[in-house]
Order: C-alpha cells, then sequence, then structure tokens
C-alpha cells in the first residue's frame, strides 16, 4: 500500500516537475516579449501625420506657429552631497538640491525667430497621386509630399504649400534666382530661401528637427555627437543604440542647415537658465574648444501607398489607428509588469514546494508508520500555501490574454509592406508579431498554470481517501 501511494506521488512529482519548467518558460518569453514591443516609432508616426505643409515663412517675435517646433528636453533634478553631483533626488536628505529645467523650445535659427503659416490639414486628409499626371481632374501637383514619393494634390484655386526650403550664405544668393516665387529672409550670416518650384522632384516638409548628426529611427535616443551636459535628459540616450532592420539613423530627414551649439543655446535662452548651474562653466569651457555644431533637419510626411492611404481615408481609421498605436503602448507595458509578478508567484510557489519536499522529505507528503491529525492538518497547509501563488499567476496570465485580445488591432494594415514605406512596415510587423507570439504564450502558460493548481488538489483528494482508511484502521 505505501509502496504504490509513494509511486502515485513520485509520478506527481515528474509531472509537476516538468509543467512547471514548460510553464515558467513561457511566462518567462511572454515577459521578454511584452518588454520588447517598441510603439516609440509608430507613436512618432502619428505626430508626422499630424503636421501640417507650409504656406509662408515669416520672422516676428510673436509667432502664431513656429516653423521648428523642437525642443530642447531639460534637464532632470540633480544631487550635489560631499563634493560630488549624481543625477537623481539627494537621498535621506543628504545634500543639496539641483532644481531640474523644463523643456525649452528651439523658436530660433541663426539669430531669428522663425515663423510660418501653415495649410490646416493633416496628411490622411490631404489628396495624393502616384505621380502629377495621376492627380484627380480639376486638381494639380505641388509636389512630393510623403517618403512613398506620391505627390498632393490641391484644387486648381488653392495655393500649394511651399516646396523648396533652402539656407544659404550671404555670397550664395545668386544661386537662387531660378527658383520661381522666391521669399528670402535674413538670417545671421545668409538667407533663408522658400518658394514653389514646378518641379515635381521638390519635397513638401511638414517637420524640422535639431540634432547634432542624422536622426534615429528609434525616437527614444537621440544622436548627439558630443556628449550633452550631465543633466540633460538625454544624457544617457545619446546615441543611435538601436534601430529597424539593419538602419540606426532615418534617412527621410534632409539636412538643411548647421549652426553652433553655442549660438543656438544662447539664441533660444537656455544658457541664461543653466547660468551658474553645477558643472555649466565646464560645460561651456568644452563648447568653446570643440565649437560643436547642432543640425537642422526636415522631412514630409512618413508615406502610405495611394491605395491604402485612401482606404483609411474613406473609413475614417486615423483617429482609430491613432488611438490603438497609444493604448497598445500603454497596455504592454502595462502587461509587462504584470508578467514580472506572475515570474514572481511562479518562482514564490515552486520554492515553498522545494522546501515543503526537504522539511516531510516528499514533495506531497510522504507516510510514516503512523498518521496522525496533526499531520493532516500540515498536508492541507501545505495544499493551500503552495496553491495560492499559482491562483495569483492564473489570474494575471488570464488578464493578460483578455487585455490583448481586447485591443482590436486596426493598425495591421501598417505591417503591410505594399502599404507603408520600409521602416514602418518593419515596425509594425515586428510590433504585431511579439503581440501575437505573447498572446500564444498567455495560453499555455495558463493552461500550466491550472495544471500546477490542480495537482496539489489531486495529490490532496488522494491523501484524504488514505487517511479515511488509515483512520478507519486506528478505530478498528
Amino acid at each position: 500500500m505505501k509502496r504504490n501511494v509513494r509511486s502515485i506521488f513520485i509520478i506527481l512529482d515528474v509531472f509537476y516537475f516538468f509543467t512547471f519548467i514548460a510553464t515558467f518558460t513561457c511566462i518567462i518569453y511572454n515577459y521578454i516579449s511584452l518588454k520588447g514591443t517598441n510603439f516609440g516609432y509608430l507613436l512618432s508616426l502619428c505626430e508626422n501625420w499630424k503636421s501640417n505643409p507650409i504656406l509662408k515663412i515669416t520672422k516676428n517675435y510673436d509667432c502664431k506657429q513656429n516653423l521648428i517646433t523642437e525642443k530642447w528636453p531639460g534637464t532632470i533634478e540633480g544631487c550635489v552631497h560631499n563634493n560630488r553631483i549624481h543625477r537623481g533626488v539627494c537621498t535621506d536628505g543628504m545634500g543639496v538640491r539641483i532644481e531640474p529645467i523644463s523643456e525649452v523650445p528651439f523658436t530660433n535659427w541663426r539669430g531669428i525667430k522663425l515663423c510660418s503659416e501653415k495649410i490646416e490639414i493633416g496628411y490622411i486628409n490631404i489628396t495624393i497621386a502616384e505621380n502629377d499626371s495621376s492627380c484627380p481632374l480639376g486638381t494639380k501637383s505641388c509636389g512630393i509630399v510623403d517618403s512613398k514619393n506620391n505627390v498632393m494634390c490641391l484644387d486648381l484655386s488653392q495655393e500649394c504649400p511651399i516646396n523648396h526650403i533652402e539656407i544659404i550664405n550671404n555670397d550664395d544668393l545668386e544661386s537662387i534666382k531660378a527658383i520661381e516665387r522666391m521669399e528670402s529672409l535674413k538670417l545671421e550670416g545668409g538667407y533663408l530661401i522658400s518658394g514653389r518650384v514646378s518641379s515635381n522632384k521638390k519635397n513638401i516638409f511638414t517637420q524640422f528637427v535639431l540634432q547634432e548628426g542624422q536622426p534615429c529611427l528609434d525616437t527614444n535616443y537621440v544622436n548627439y555627437v558630443n556628449k550633452p551636459f550631465f543633466f540633460e535628459k538625454f544624457y544617457q540616450d545619446d546615441q543611435c543604440y538601436k534601430g529597424l532592420g539593419d538602419d540606426i539613423y532615418d534617412p527621410r530627414w534632409v539636412y538643411l542647415d548647421s549652426d553652433s551649439y553655442y549660438n543656438i543655446f544662447q539664441d533660444n535662452g537656455i544658457f541664461q537658465l543653466m547660468f551658474g548651474f553645477v558643472d555649466f562653466s565646464e560645460k561651456i569651457k568644452e563648447i568653446i574648444e570643440k565649437q560643436p555644431r547642432i543640425n537642422l533637419y526636415g522631412r514630409s510626411y512618413i508615406g502610405l501607398s495611394v491605395k491604402c492611404h485612401h482606404y483609411i481615408k474613406e473609413n475614417k481609421m486615423s483617429r482609430q489607428i491613432f488611438q490603438e498605436l497609444r493604448r497598445f503602448d500603454e497596455t504592454c507595458e502595462e502587461m509587462s509588469f504584470m508578467a514580472f509578478f506572475s515570474i514572481y508567484f511562479e518562482s514564490m510557489a515552486i520554492l515553498l514546494n522545494i522546501l515543503f519536499y526537504f522539511i516531510y522529505n516528499s514533495h506531497f507528503y510522504n507516510f510514516h508508520n503512523e498518521i496522525t491529525i496533526n499531520k493532516f492538518r500540515n498536508k492541507i497547509l501545505i495544499n493551500v500555501v503552495c496553491c495560492i501563488p499559482y491562483i495569483l499567476s492564473f489570474a494575471i496570465n488570464s488578464c493578460i490574454l483578455s487585455n490583448l485580445n481586447s485591443n482590436s488591432t486596426n493598425f495591421y494594415i501598417l505591417a503591410d509592406p505594399e502599404c507603408s514605406d520600409k521602416f514602418t512596415y518593419i515596425s509594425a510587423s515586428e510590433n504585431m508579431k511579439k503581440i501575437e507570439f505573447s498572446k500564444s504564450l498567455c495560453i499555455p502558460g495558463i493552461i500550466g498554470t491550472l495544471i500546477l493548481f490542480i495537482i496539489p488538489v489531486v495529490s490532496l483528494i488522494i491523501f484524504l481517501k488514505i487517511f479515511e482508511k488509515e483512520y478507519k484502521k486506528l478505530l478498528k
């Protein structure tokens, strides 16, 4: 009898062990998959599509719309303690707190505040065509508007947006006489030339950015050639470490001009905010010695195929896509956090089982020569304690699967190479694969956790049956 009981429990132990390994592996991979999602690029796509084509560039000190919407990110809180400085808050009230500086817009370029008048329309709501001869009847082509080389079509009565922006030095002014309807703005040491040309090879820029090197494809990073100020928010994310596919830089940004780091920070009032800041004098000294420069880049819309653009526009899907991208970004972050706790509860459960195994010389229970009420109570306690973490892990994995399934995926259309440009397709398809992979891992994780919960229950039922028989023998 005891030998048969021991064999049953050994079989349960082995089955329990392999089920735990499989379940634990699924949960870990699920956590890695959810943590690996990166919607930064796709969220920047939303901002790009909301930007507007430019009708006119002016200089003013009271802009309604700035030409450059890029912002200096500001600084984080710091601390000075024992003649040392570090990023972050002062611990235990020790040290002197360094106040953070809020973000500051880069409104000035080459000493002039640049303003713009724009067409109040986003990418999805404009009319596009594959080439200038494909524009609908009663419209005209205004130039290349996106990264798929589609052209923007406007009514014949409407004014086309600017499709030529160039910044030149003083001695190059003669080279731009051929531009139709040319307008020039005097800058420090040069001119900003803007206009409309008949050539449809010219791009309609809608966004501008300031960086020291070619902008990163992963928008979580900033391409600093020179190390930024120690307390700047991007100090630890100062290189393009990750990208999309084999690319880490975004080639869709077109270089327009450059100016000295010192001039840009001085003209936009950033140095005035940093004056007296800890280690600021060392940074100024470094700037004067190295004379780093910051580049101005412009780009048009991130493109879709004409067919795909028309489908989204006609079905009014753009808002749904934007909302889903934001929701998935938040959901995946929350779900990865929950998956981490699932790993924690699974680990707790196996540690408890190992502990009880050594205490009782069996994973569930090792029968000795006699069975007492105390041993019976201990057996129930063991099963209850071991089951609690599995109940919590089961609930967490069920919640993760439910949340991922409840979010519809209208942005699946972006994962079609015939629809999106190269980088949008890579980002969308990678994230879609990770979400689907995470869903597929949730199911075995839920089943495995349920089995791990059932095994102690089964062992308890077996134990109760045996206890009942043994107890009846004692009564006789």
